[in-house]
């Protein structure tokens, strides 16, 4: 079932929910009913693919997928400012308190600092060389590097896969603990490094040069 959802969240909601940038523009606001049509889409969605047997949470990221992107900022916006107090300041929260508590620290062992190392090595050395390599190809090697060091951070989006991964028996909990301490550790390195790699005296010089060239003078 999955390749029939797929191309029809692609190829008919996709064109539908087009039509919501012209119906924001004519409302010159975002009014309730395409609020409203837009959380209906994602609750449907998710719906279907857990439904599906796929969890629920790739059902909403195709939503997104689908979601208009030409002429459709304002509109984005607007809905990311309706949804995101309630989402930042209470349900983000919770989660993270949800997703702690399936963490247990005192079953590691001397061992497990072992396998930790080696998660370490793969996840940091496959997203810095990774997305290095990828950005070398158009950018200057430090700016490259600065990609790379921002790419490498996991943050939510890897604790939600790895939450998912324990529900369904994927992940062990010794493993998916050792996850989240990966996750948490990529992080909060991602800060010093990138001051490190691209200190603040460097990007006020990026911003100015922009400025200039904006403006079409000569540094």
């Amino acid at each position: 079932m999955a390749l029939p959802y797929g191309l029809l969240m692609f190829l008919v909601v996709r064109p539908l929910l087009a039509r919501l940038v012209p119906a924001r523009q004519r409302a010159g606001r975002l009014t309730p009913g395409l609020l409203s049509l837009v959380l209906i889409g994602l609750l449907a969605s998710s719906w279907v693919t857990e439904w599906m047997q796929v969890h629920f949470i790739f059902g909403a990221f195709v939503f997104g997928a689908v979601m208009p992107r030409e002429g459709a900022e304002r509109l984005s916006h607007e809905i990311l400012e309706r949804l995101e107090q309630l989402a930042v300041l209470l349900l983000l929260p919770m989660f993270f308190v949800v997703a702690g508590l399936d963490v247990n620290l005192r079953t590691l062992d001397l061992s497990s600092l072992g396998t930790l190392a080696a998660i370490l090595v793969v996840a940091i050395g496959g997203k810095l060389l990774g997305s290095y390599a990828a950005a070398r190809t158009r950018l200057p090697g430090r700016q490259a590097l600065a990609i790379a060091t921002l790419l490498n951070t996991r943050g939510l989006t890897e604790i939600v896969i790895l939450s998912v991964g324990l529900q369904k028996g994927v992940l062990d909990e010794e493993l998916y603990s050792l996850m989240v301490v990966m996750a948490l550790l990529t992080t909060a390195m991602t800060g010093p490094l990138l001051r490190r790699i691209y200190p603040g005296r460097r990007v006020a010089r990026d911003i100015a040069q922009a400025e200039r060239a904006a403006l079409g003078t000569r540094a």
